[in-house]
């Protein structure tokens, strides 16, 4: 069933994972510093890629595309990648799929990067293999990186035949338990396949994950929609009008229309910036449900959450020492924040950082690369200003560090002879953990801790 209809089933499955099974599930208090929201020093995340064809291609894309990390450098933030150790038996036939990928990185050894914002990082560090799954490279990859103190480890079998993959990874939990080894294994199989013991239990234990189970995703993508009528709205309050209840509900419901003509790229970007919220709450300690207490239909569906955090509790642990204000009104019951240039070294800000690096690897891994100074600035299509966003040439004019975003507001203001704060970009990465808990509410779901 193909709900979400601008993703190929692959990447409807890579979607599924994403949302059942963000990396930040598996991260515990001595990974994550849930006050900072920053992985500790030495934490190391490997996830093995046994099988490398459509399916955990659109995995790699999904998982850096809303799973990304950063820790403490002193008093500054450094870029934490995730190694994706990647296992197939034929590489060769890869370098056309992966050009899109890639693209990024081949493009910056051939420019002149002084003409361009600061240059981002790679989305993740990827090791290949050209090996079969099921051989010595693989366990022997597999031994020597489980056997560090701080690493976090998982395996994600998708091989093409679905038996093959259930296969597979039960073999990967057989070597789990006998080498006793904290290991998450994921196989790529439908629910038919998981009659009996076929999926074991305990240490032999496989999750899975496919395109059949897409329906968590279809109200997460529920949300992208509500986030794009919502933030209409705000930018009305923000400058100074007050939409009626009958204003409000009429965009909400163009929001609705308004999507399906959108752009299916811009669909993918809008559910992917959803799909990394579940991520984001883990890193403070934090998770989402389904308020089974509202919706009595779905007690059958879904285990009853925790408790449920008020919107007030949320903000203490999310915006402590670093609470937002608001202006006067709101935007279909949800307040506006009254966003300044000033920002506090803060796990909120944190949040920001890390929520621009997922947009960054989103970006470069479907193909796109930085615009130059001079298109910043000075291109124009239809007589007015592009700011670098071309997606013709798929190429965008916020694809920097956060350093380089503030150039980029300084540039447009000085050009247009305004104020930077009227072309401020930060603002937006601060959004989606702001407006948490509406955003979630609109769903039926509720915060809890995790």
């Amino acid at each position: 069933m193909k709900l979400v209809e601008y993703l190929t089933a692959a990447e409807q499955a890579a979607a599924v994972l994403a949302e059942g099974a963000p990396l930040t599930y598996f991260l515990t208090e001595a990974h994550i510093d849930t006050r900072t929201a920053l992985l500790r020093e030495g934490v190391e995340i490997n996830v093995f890629l046994a099988g490398f064809g459509a399916v955990n291609q659109a995995v790699i894309k999904a998982l850096v595309s809303t799973c990304q990390f950063m820790t403490a450098d002193g008093r500054d933030l450094k870029v934490k990648p995730v190694n994706y150790r990647i296992f197939d038996r034929d590489l060769t036939r890869l370098e056309d799929s992966l050009s899109e990928y890639y693209r990024f990185a081949g493009w910056k050894t051939a420019v002149d990067t002084g003409e361009y914002l600061p240059m981002p990082s790679n989305p993740a560090k990827e090791h290949f293999t050209q090996a079969e799954v099921d051989s010595d490279a693989f366990f022997g990859e597999l031994e020597c990186q489980s056997a560090k103190k701080e690493s976090v480890n998982l395996v994600i079998v998708a091989l093409g035949d679905e038996e093959e993959n259930i296969r597979f990874a039960r073999k990967v939990t057989a070597w789990r338990a006998k080498n006793q080894r904290a290991v998450q294994v994921f196989a790529h199989a439908s629910a038919f396949q998981k009659d009996g013991e076929a999926f074991g239990e305990g240490e032999e234990e496989v999750l899975s994950f496919h395109e059949e189970e897409i329906y968590p995703v279809y109200d997460i993508e529920r949300m992208a929609i509500y986030r794009n009528a919502v933030y209409s709205l705000e930018y009305r309050v923000s400058h100074g009008e007050d939409p009626t209840d009958a204003e409000e509900a009429e965009a909400m419901e163009r929001a609705k229309l308004d999507w399906e003509s959108l752009d299916p790229f811009l669909k993918k970007s809008n559910l992917y910036a959803c799909l990394a919220l579940r991520g984001k709450l883990h890193l403070t300690g934090l998770d989402f449900a389904y308020d089974t207490t509202a919706q009595p239909a779905l007690a059958t569906l879904a285990p009853a959450p925790a408790r449920a955090l008020s919107n007030d509790e949320y903000m203490q642990i999310y915006a402590v020492l670093d609470m937002p204000e608001y202006l006067e009104g709101d935007a279909a019951g949800k307040k506006v924040v009254r966003y300044t240039l000033d920002e506090k070294d803060s796990k909120r800000r944190n949040f920001a950082r890390i929520e621009h690096l997922r947009w960054n690897a989103f970006m470069i891994s479907h193909g796109f690369v930085p615009s130059s100074l001079d298109q910043i600035v000075f291109e124009k299509k239809d007589g007015r200003f592009t700011n670098g966003k071309n997606f013709k040439e798929r190429r965008h004019g916020n694809i920097t560090t956060h350093d380089g975003l503030c150039t980029y507001r300084y540039l447009l203001a000085k050009r247009d002879r305004t104020a930077e704060r009227e072309k401020d970009v930060v603002q937006y990465d601060y959004q989606i953990m702001d407006d948490a808990p509406w955003l979630l509410g609109r769903i039926g779901c509720v915060i809890t801790e995790k």
